[in-house]
């Protein structure tokens, strides 16, 4: 959870707030929700982090195993800032890869030595 919403949610537990502050830290809450929903949306590559940061990338160009598998397009990658291209997981060869997507990667589950 992030601070702002920590911060939220306990400014809307006060028992002192008006119905004015109410609605108020609702719609502040909604607005948290609609853009935490967004941040796990795939968004277009041209707006993928460029500083070496894994995530998954949709690769359109991997042959599909059969109809309707989409597991071998979803890969993790990287761009490669000294390259000015993508690194793809299990994707080699001479030609850059072409991904079209990016979204970031999913937290480790709580109670684990990598969750922060």
């Amino acid at each position: 959870m992030t601070d702002e919403i920590k911060e939220l949610l306990e400014r809307m537990r006060s028992p002192h707030n008006s119905l004015v502050t109410q609605s108020f830290l609702l719609n502040e809450g909604a607005n948290c929700i609609e853009k935490l929903e967004s941040a796990q949306d795939w968004q277009p590559i041209e707006t993928a982090p460029k500083d070496g940061t894994m995530v998954f990338v949709w690769f359109p160009d991997m042959p599909k195993a059969f109809p309707g598998e989409y597991e071998g397009r979803i890969k993790l990658g990287r761009f490669v800032e000294g390259l000015q291209e993508w690194s793809v997981q299990d994707v080699g060869g001479n030609i850059p890869p072409k991904v079209t997507h990016w979204r970031p990667l999913f937290d480790p589950p709580k109670g684990t030595e990598d969750d922060g």
